[in-house]
């Protein structure tokens, strides 16, 4: 699973580090609009030992590359709607932070996009479902050959299921 962070910044950052203890995933690609703060995340990365990623300052180039298979958004909340749906459109699976959309507009707009590209979408709210989380994405497995989440720990769902249900 070739994955994009998108908003490298704070939470962006722990990003970075739990998607690159998920077996079977990449780092493929960074994108932020702060060019200093992306060429940190890439030192980040080098750092990591694993290979260095693409990077992108403009997440609609980013969106155009075939060889990304899902983002993950921690950019600033105002994006995160537009962001998602962009991906959907673009054939993109998408893990979102909260808040997903700031209205039941947005939110809509989201849900349609996720069932109308057929789509897996997770929105995240950390430190919810298991005592004494660290808020950490290591547990975070986008998988979307088999459509399968886990998320966090030990808690598994179908995001097809789910979503089809909203």
């Amino acid at each position: 699973m070739r994955v994009a962070i998108c908003g490298v910044r704070g939470r962006g950052k722990d990003h970075i580090h739990g998607f690159s203890r998920v077996p079977g995933t990449e780092i493929a690609a960074l994108c932020d609009v702060d060019e200093s703060i992306l060429n940190q995340r890439l030192g980040d990365v080098e750092k990591l030992g694993v290979a260095k990623p693409k990077s992108y300052v403009d997440v609609r180039k980013l969106l155009e590359d075939k060889d990304i298979d899902a983002i993950s958004i921690a950019a600033p909340n105002h994006w995160h709607s537009l962001m998602a749906i962009w991906a959907c459109q673009a054939g993109k699976d998408v893990y979102i932070e909260k808040p997903c959309s700031h209205n039941w507009f947005e939110g809509r707009q989201l849900v349609r996009a996720v069932k109308k590209y057929n789509r897996i979408c997770q929105h995240g709210s950390q430190s919810r479902s298991k005592p004494g989380n660290d808020g950490s994405h290591a547990n975070i497995c986008m998988t979307a050959r088999s459509a399968t989440c886990i998320w966090p720990a030990r808690f598994a769902t179908s995001w097809r299921h789910r979503s089809a249900a909203l």
